[in-house]
């Protein structure tokens, strides 16, 4: 009953039925009624005798009550410290993260002076022969092996070399081709002594010789630590750069040769870069997602010490007196501080008297998260692949064990079967 009707009803029963039992004491016993203060007599001392009887045989719960509500408060302290535990830990979390995200600000910062200090290998003919005093300009801790009407069959020879005295770096570049290039298994021996390493080939701008560019484009095409710097779209749009036999470098031209090489190299580094700052990022959402926000009443207190040797990183939130206003109010709020979990599981008994109306608006408010249900209460609420509805009622009405005598709290037993049908769903999801 509910407790705002329930003293004005005991106090009207009361007397109705000391008024019945005044009336019916008090028949004279000439009075023709008095068959009825009889009876009255009779069901007064029978029910009196049955109360006694119960009142002697009834089981005293004190002891355990006072045992659930000890083992409850116990709890709620552990809840307390757990809670700024949490808090603190998730300010470290914040604070970390904001250096990690410094730190990849620093070092994207830092990518041109990284890329500038590159040990490289370059080989070629006479164009890196003409362009050396640039090339180690641009990158001066490289080597770089120029000379004139070298052809590309030379170099796997010279890769080979290099690679036995333990020269040969993790950037490679190449200046071949104006003086003829090799067959395709040539270029395989090369990407084969080439490994892991990345491999900077400059195309060829000679007139006479337009059947490389293709080929190379083609050969490229098969591996993905090849790269080709388009000098020849430079030299296009800037004849200025070469001299008349449209092949060698001007002074000038060398310069803008070294930093066509070097924006190559710069891209690919930088592309490198993204993906595993995207890496990083993407990593740290789904940590991020995979945690849980636990939010009850002492439901959620009695399965607490089970729960959370499994859920170190979640959040635990829990209030005894939690109710619609005081529930939606918390979600609200997390939500606007963006602090609240990707997953949130709601688990509730009686005492919180949540309509079904009311879990609807929750389960509305949430409807960005996936929300986990724990029904004890004959809930019929529609699910989808963000609801779910963990159904405990029927667990509680096969087996009266887990519930203790006041018909709201979960004996141990129950607490341990509750606990273990929250780690399958949530295992499953």
């Amino acid at each position: 009953i509910n407790n705002k009707i329930k003293l004005p009803i005991i106090i009207l029963l009361t007397i109705i039925i000391s008024f019945i039992i005044h009336s019916s004491l008090n028949i004279k016993k000439k009075d023709k009624l008095k068959i009825i203060k009889i009876i009255t007599l009779v069901l007064l001392i029978s029910i009196s005798t049955i109360g006694v009887y119960q009142y002697i045989t009834t089981k005293d719960y004190t002891k355990e009550m006072k045992e659930l509500e000890e083992k409850l408060n116990q709890n709620r302290k552990i809840i307390e410290e757990k809670q700024k535990e949490y808090q603190q830990k998730k300010q470290n979390e914040k604070e970390e993260w904001e250096a990690v995200l410094n730190d990849i600000d620093n070092n994207e910062k830092q990518l041109a002076e990284i890329v500038k200090n590159l040990s490289v290998v370059g080989i070629g003919d006479s164009i890196m022969e003409m362009t050396v005093n640039d090339l180690y300009e641009g990158f001066p801790n490289g080597y770089f092996d120029g000379k004139k009407n070298r052809t590309e069959h030379e170099a796997n020879d010279i890769l080979v070399n290099l690679k036995n005295k333990g020269i040969l770096q993790d950037v490679v570049i190449f200046i071949l081709g104006t003086n003829g290039e090799c067959s395709q298994k040539c270029k395989e021996q090369i990407m084969q002594t080439i490994g892991n390493r990345k491999l900077f080939w400059v195309n060829a701008t000679n007139p006479d010789y337009d059947t490389f560019n293709p080929n190379l484009i083609r050969f490229a095409e098969k591996y993905d630590n090849l790269y080709i710097v388009d000098w020849i779209s430079v030299a296009e749009e800037h004849p200025e750069y070469l001299y008349r036999d449209k092949v060698h470098p001007t002074p000038e031209g060398a310069k803008v040769l070294v930093n066509t090489i070097y924006d190559a190299i710069y891209k690919e580094y930088l592309k490198e870069f993204n993906e595993q700052k995207e890496k990083k990022i993407q990593e740290h959402e789904q940590n991020e997602r995979n945690k849980i926000t636990f939010i009850g009443n002492d439901l959620l207190l009695g399965v607490f010490d089970y729960l959370q040797k499994d859920y170190i990183d979640s959040e635990f939130i829990i209030d005894k007196d939690f109710n619609y206003q005081t529930l939606t109010n918390l979600i609200k709020t997390k939500i606007e501080d963006k602090t609240l979990s990707h997953n949130i599981l709601l688990a509730l008994n009686k005492e919180a008297k949540i309509t079904m109306s009311q879990y609807q608006d929750l389960i509305n408010l949430c409807s960005e998260y996936n929300l986990y249900i724990v029904n004890t209460n004959n809930l019929d609420l529609t699910t989808n692949e963000k609801i779910h509805i963990i159904d405990f009622n029927k667990e509680l009405e096969d087996n009266k064990s887990y519930v203790q005598f006041d018909n709201i709290h979960l004996t141990d037993e129950g607490n341990q079967i509750l606990t273990n049908i929250i780690n399958e769903t949530l295992r499953k999801q």
